[in-house]
């Protein structure tokens, strides 16, 4: 019986291994398209506008969102959603928000109950809020974090 325990733990954890590496390079070929900016991503402790946050004067969260944006599709948006950084989930809900809010509006209503926090930056305060209030927003205007709200002219 203690030997059938043991082989059972010793493969469940061997299973556990392999997936989890099998995961992290799969995530890195979804995301090819993005190159370099993923990986940036991923480093953006705050969500930010256009303008620079305070004495640094960095915005990569929204400097980032312009490379994704250009070099993404939907299904990378999408792909994002399920990712587990909370930033690059927020990346995700700003991308499918810009692409067409109607046509993701209940890709974003789902994730406003998601309570994992994130810094935005937004003017010159930087917040805590939750990557559900931050969908909300997105919501109610997809290009808050733009100059004036709006869309950016092409």
């Amino acid at each position: 019986m203690k030997l059938r325990t043991f082989r059972f733990i010793v493969l469940l954890l061997v299973v556990s291994f392999s997936l989890a590496k099998g995961q992290s390079l799969k995530s890195e070929h979804l995301y090819s398209s993005f190159g370099n900016s993923l990986s940036k991503l991923r480093a953006v402790e705050v969500l930010s506008d256009y303008e620079p946050v305070g004495w640094t004067g960095k915005n990569e969260f929204y400097q980032l969102s312009k490379d994704i944006l250009g070099s993404g599709t939907e299904q990378d948006f999408k792909r994002m959603l399920h990712d587990r950084n909370p930033v690059v989930r927020a990346m995700g809900l700003l991308c499918l928000a810009q692409t067409d809010s109607d046509k993701h509006f209940l890709t974003l209503l789902s994730h406003t109950k998601n309570k994992e926090e994130v810094s935005l930056a937004h003017g010159c305060v930087v917040r805590r809020i939750t990557v559900g209030e931050f969908a909300k927003w997105l919501l109610y205007s997809p290009y808050f974090l733009e100059p004036e709200g709006k869309k950016p002219s092409m």
